[in-house]
């Protein structure tokens, strides 16, 4: 009866030895059991992970968004943020001939007095006979007969002698980068104009020109300068010229880097 029992315990304790380590070349079902359970909540884990993940990259995109639009101060945009030259807060952003550019009056823009870096909007004259000079007035009225126009005030840029004239004024905006770029734009005639770019404001490549056909008669138009000008990913320099015989008026800008 002695030797009964031994080996009975000698075969319960290889069993156990057998269990405990894995082995035994029998159905090893209750590991594998273990194992994907683990296995799905590991993934299940990784899965919400990666989906917290996407949420806080989606989160971030959309405030890099919302903060892209540029040059001017969020506070001195509109709900869709665009920049309306009524704003008296205009003069923050003008490189202008001398410290007398006030809001409600004309203000000379002078691209000699551009700084070296930073962002802002200068202007050049006219090369007529009598040439004026780019200016900004918040508190421009436009009235044509049979147009009704919806805003006031204007950075306003003088005409050429004749349509498609290379003589017109023009406009220029210094960005770091550029995305996107609209302009809001008023005539008392037909609307000409032309876009150049450049690298350092010195040499200008065009990249769109209405030449002597008109864009559009007297009136008012969102016109897509980014689309013409291009995008660009350092800093950049966009000229608006004016080719029509008349002022263009641009009366907000939408900016986007």
């Amino acid at each position: 009866m002695h030797r009964s029992i031994k080996p009975a315990a000698g075969a319960l304790l290889l069993s156990l030895i057998l269990v405990a380590c894995g082995g035994g070349g029998g159905d090893d079902s209750g590991s594998s059991t273990t194992t994907p359970a683990a296995s799905s909540a590991a993934a299940s884990s990784k899965a919400a992970s990666s989906a917290a993940t996407a949420t806080s990259s989606t989160a971030a995109a959309t405030s890099s968004t919302a903060a892209a639009v540029t040059l001017f101060q969020a506070s001195d945009l509109d709900a869709d943020s665009w920049f309306w030259f009524s704003n008296g807060n205009a003069i923050n952003y003008l490189v202008g001939e001398s410290d007398s550019c006030v809001a409600g009056s004309a203000c000379s823009l002078d691209a000699s007095k551009a700084a070296n870096s930073g962002e802002f909007i200068f202007g050049y004259s006219s090369t007529l006979a009598t040439p004026s000079s780019t200016s900004w007035n918040s508190g421009l009225t436009l009235t044509s007969t049979g147009v009704t126009y919806t805003k006031t005030g204007a950075l306003v840029v003088p005409k050429a002698s004749s349509a498609g004239g290379a003589d017109g004024g023009s406009a220029v905006f210094k960005l770091s980068k550029l995305s996107s770029f609209s302009a809001f734009i008023a005539t008392t005639g037909s609307l000409y104009y032309a876009v150049d770019v450049s690298a350092d404001g010195s040499a200008w490549t065009e990249k769109y020109t209405a030449g002597t056909t008109a864009i559009r008669s007297k009136g008012e138009s969102t016109e897509d300068i980014g689309a013409k000008a291009g995008t660009s990913a350092s800093t950049v320099y966009v000229r608006i010229r004016n080719l029509g015989t008349g002022g263009l008026n641009i009366m907000g800008v939408k900016i986007v880097q």
